[in-house]
């Protein structure tokens, strides 16, 4: 069958149905008469007349009688696959969730993960709803579904019984729901593909299958059926033991028994916290572990693995396997989940951080990252085929594997209905947009429908600047023009159609080939197509993405600042230097405050600098691809909560892409972030939240301590605290040094409060290294280049004032600014011990906050030699570096952002998940 892509479904008050081609579906040969007409499990037939228009759009206007026995909203867009007697429109894809997620979502919650899958069925013109067992009219072979409307409002409505059905329904009696869809479709003999076609794989049954296959079977720990006999045997032999539930997910109930000098510890997780019983002998061991197994609930003994570390913590690795078309597996996403200290479980439910696995793998294998990474997959791979053979379909598995100390990759457990917490705590919306967007492309083909993007990867020399000129024949189409190197290089053929994306505009287009210029650094554009560019200026653009529908020029970058700095941005440079930046790399840079937001259009009001004039221009433009979000709130009360909220609802966008998963970085999580690893907790001065009992200890514990507001910046609210005569003096300021005296604790205790707030810090206090007779810290900007690497890209050391409190410039320090090779100001400092320690802070950050792109770590150095993390900001102030360095660390400064957001970009577009 022959298919026309996005076809707009509009109802007609008319009892006659017509279908109205564009003016590029000319080539399409259909002839108007009565046809068969199919929409997911309904069949009907009806006289449909075939127009060919002028329009850019196809149009197929379907009476209300038709409408309503398709089951198809009026305003859904849908493809169609015609032959002389039929016509199939969809796909229509149905999400299987249970009854309390309707409820919860009818009620105004709000699933992002359901929101992305609808947003794909609108992307490629096909209809995407979620339903329950309930919903489902087996008669009448159509569903009560739902989907959020235009204005977010989950809404029901009538759809057809999809072809394909996703299954999402979780919890005991979801698991019942999914047994009774299954034989419901069995017994009605419904052609109704639904994954996973198992409703739940169990570890036993997993272990006695896979164990038959001698290329898996050496990846496989040694496991047994519990028994107490066979516990016995298995501590006799390890020592230690994992005891795990067949058939429970999330890391629920699994127990580790560890004998130690003839007593026994049992380890295991409960809510919210790590549980340990020591118990004095087996039998009491055994006593205890009965006591603690659940009912009903068959158990699995499994030999512990010695578990690599990182960081100190023991890690193991979460494999996202999916299918993209029926018969091939693909490793769609792999990350490493880091226990805490003293936990059974790895994942972030049970207080687990998560990170990239190569960025795991490059500090605890150094060298061996794609070797490491490259079993994985192929492991994963293997496994994904033989588990079919047991279980049937398959579309997704969640493998779960550890890394021994040696490097040897083992299977933990294989998981039928995998959760994507643990990649979602990564906030790489790159890799949530590849799972994701993999399960819906597995769901457009199981309903015959191919109509996902076939991205075509090129040889890097090709990911570069090119230029758009306009094609002086009088051509009135919309048409690109290539050369046949660049046909052959992007695997185009003439009279293909496409989008032609170009920073926030684009046309549809078609490809023409031209011989009269060879340069293929130039595409030429007809007018017509020229003139739906508006903001294309003749500059060089970066290329992006090429594929078979889609060919992506110049990423789109917004920075948002304070209003305060819209109003002198022709003044300052730092704007217009990174602008001029931009521009250089084929980047497409505006600037928009968070009160210029339309929403119901998606329009910032943006700034920008003409590339020509060198002016700056304002107008509505598209949301970007990145958010650059350096703004700072306004310090007016109702401002603050609009700029905040606004912020928040920009970062919701699935497809938008941020420089800083986190706006900011708080100073006791960041505390937190650090002392998590066993490594690394040495970084972090002493650090408690403020209370009075806090208060109390840590003065009469160190010699002086800080008091710090939790999110204080340029050394505000930043306190110096000591016990002098019985008093306690308080200090603040750098060239002017406030002083307070206060005689107890309680009036010192409520003062902290009132000027730093009750959520503030005490840190015990670190004797800092002189240059000279002044006390100095450092500033080390920390930023990912245009391969997704962290760099330090400058480093200031602030020399505070003689008596200074505080080392930030705006408190009157000194500032010398140094680069990388440079000598350092201080004989304890090197560059390998200052990189060594920025990377692990980076890494742990990173493993708290989600994936970051520029952070400034400030950093001191005590008498002895050792570093300390102050704190980490987000937002890391450069205004002045002008002063401070040359043009070219400028450069370096202020690009970098641009080149990790093109980084971004091109993974988002390119599917890339590395």
């Amino acid at each position: 069958m022959e298919l026309i892509k996005d076809i707009e479904i509009r109802g007609t008050s008319s009892e006659e149905n017509y279908l109205e081609l564009s003016s590029d579906s000319s080539y399409i040969d259909m002839s108007s008469g009565k046809y068969i007409l199919k929409a997911g499990m309904i069949t009907t037939s009806a006289d449909i007349r075939i127009n060919h228009t002028d329009h850019k759009n196809n149009i197929f206007f379907l009476s209300e009688k038709l409408l309503e026995d398709l089951c198809i909203p009026s305003g859904s867009r849908l493809n169609l696959k015609f032959n002389s007697s039929t016509l199939v429109l969809g796909p229509i894809i149905g999400i299987f969730i249970k009854q309390e997620k309707i409820e919860y979502l009818k009620n105004g919650g709000w699933d992002s993960v359901y929101y992305f899958f609808q947003n794909i069925g609108i992307k490629y013109s096909s209809i995407v709803y979620f339903f329950t067992l309930s919903d489902i009219d087996w008669d009448q072979l159509k569903v009560y579904g739902y989907q959020w409307d235009i204005n977010n409002v989950w809404t029901k409505s009538s759809y057809p019984l999809p072809k394909t059905i996703y299954d999402r329904c979780f919890g005991e009696q979801g698991r019942k729901n999914a047994y009774t869809l299954r034989k419901t479709i069995a017994d009605k003999g419904l052609s109704i593909k639904l994954f996973n076609e198992v409703i739940k794989v169990c570890k036993r049954d997993t272990y006695e299958h896979l164990v038959n296959y001698p290329q898996i079977n050496k990846h496989l720990p040694i496991f047994a059926p519990y028994s107490v006999k066979n516990l016995i045997q298995f501590i006799n032999d390890f020592k230690s033991v994992y005891i795990k539930p067949d058939k429970l997910y999330k890391g629920k109930g699994v127990m580790k028994v560890t004998r130690k000098k003839g007593n026994f510890l049992i380890a295991f997780r409960e809510e919210d916290a790590n549980n340990k019983i020591f118990c004095k002998d087996c039998h009491s061991m055994v006593q205890q572990l009965t006591s603690l197994l659940f009912e009903n609930q068959k158990y699995v003994l499994q030999a512990p693995i010695q578990l690599a570390t990182f960081l100190g913590n023991r890690f193991d690795i979460r494999v996202m396997l999916q299918k993209k078309e029926p018969l091939t597996w693909e490793v769609t996403g792999i990350n490493a989940r880091i226990a805490s200290e003293g936990s059974v479980i790895t994942g972030p439910r049970s207080g687990g951080k998560v990170l990239k696995i190569k960025d795991v793998l490059a500090m605890s294998f150094p060298g061996r990252e794609h070797e490491i990474i490259e079993q994985i997959e192929l492991l994963s791979i293997k496994i994904g085929y033989k588990m079919e053979e047991k279980y049937g379909f398959l579309g997704e598995l969640g493998i779960d594997l550890g890394i021994d100390v040696n490097g040897k990759v083992w299977l933990i457990e294989v998981n039928g209905r995998p959760l994507k917490v643990s990649f979602a705590a990564l906030k790489d919306k790159a890799i949530t947009n590849v799972i994701h967007q993999s399960l819906m492309f597995l769901s457009f083909s199981l309903c015959k429908f191919d109509i996902a993007p076939k991205i075509k990867l090129l040889s890097s020399r090709y990911y570069r600047l090119y230029f758009l000129k306009r094609f002086d024949d009088e051509c009135f189409e919309r048409v690109l023009f290539l050369n046949p190197q660049q046909m052959k290089v992007f695997m185009f053929k003439s009279g293909q159609k496409i989008v032609l994306q170009v920073g926030v505009s684009s046309a549809e287009v078609e490809v023409r080939e031209q011989e009269m210029d060879t340069d293929s650094s130039i595409m030429y554009v007809s007018n017509t197509a020229f003139d739906e560019l508006p903001c294309y200026y003749g500059e060089g653009v970066s290329l992006i993405m090429v594929s078979d529908c889609h060919l992506v020029l110049q990423p789109t970058v917004g920075m948002t600042i304070s209003a305060d700095s819209r109003d002198y941005l022709e003044e300052t440079y730092e704007f217009e230097k990174t602008s001029l930046l931009a521009l250089e790399k084929g980047i497409f840079l505006y600037y928009f405050t968070l009160d210029k937001i339309d929403w119901d259009r998606k329009l910032v009001l943006a700034h920008y600098l003409n590339p020509i004039s060198k002016s700056w221009v304002k107008e509505y433009l598209p949301f970007p691809q990145v958010l650059y979000d350096m703004a700072t709130f306004p310090f007016d009360i109702e401002k603050r909560l609009e700029a905040k909220e606004a912020n928040k609802r920009m970062r919701k966008n699935y497809d938008l892409q941020v420089i800083n998963a986190v706006r900011s970085l708080g100073k006791w999580e960041t505390c937190n972030a650090i002392t998590f690893f066993e490594e690394i907790k040495h970084f972090i001065p002493e650090t408690t939240l403020l209370s009075p009992l806090a208060l109390k200890s840590f003065l009469d514990n160190y010699d002086f301590i800080f008091a710090k507001s939790n999110y204080g910046s340029f050394g505000e609210e930043v306190i110096r605290i000591e016990e002098k005569e019985g008093n306690y003096l308080c200090r603040t300021g750098g060239s002017r040094v406030k002083e307070w005296e206060f005689y107890n604790i309680t009036t010192l205790y409520e003062f902290l409060v009132k000027e730093l707030d009750s959520k503030a810090i005490l840190q015990k206090g670190i004797v800092l290294a002189k240059i000279g007779d002044r006390i100095f810290d450092m500033r080390i900007l920390c930023q990912k280049d245009n391969r997704g690497k962290w760099k330090i890209t400058a480093l200031d050391f602030r020399i505070a004032p003689i008596g200074g409190v505080v080392t930030n410039y705006s408190a009157g320090a000194e500032e010398i600014l140094v680069v990388p090779g440079e000598n350092l100001l201080h004989p304890s400092l090197s560059w390998q011990s200052i990189t060594d320690f920025t990377n692990k802070v980076l890494l742990a950050l990173e493993a708290t906050f989600g994936s970051m792109g520029e952070i400034g770590l400030d950093v001191g150095l005590d008498m002895q030699g050792n570093l300390w993390l102050i704190e980490a900001n987000s937002k890391p102030n450069t205004i002045g570096y002008r002063e401070l360095t040359t043009e070219d660390v400028c450069s370096e400064v202020y690009g970098l952002p641009l080149d990790y957001a093109e980084f971004l970009v091109k993974r988002m577009y390119n599917n890339i998940i590395d």
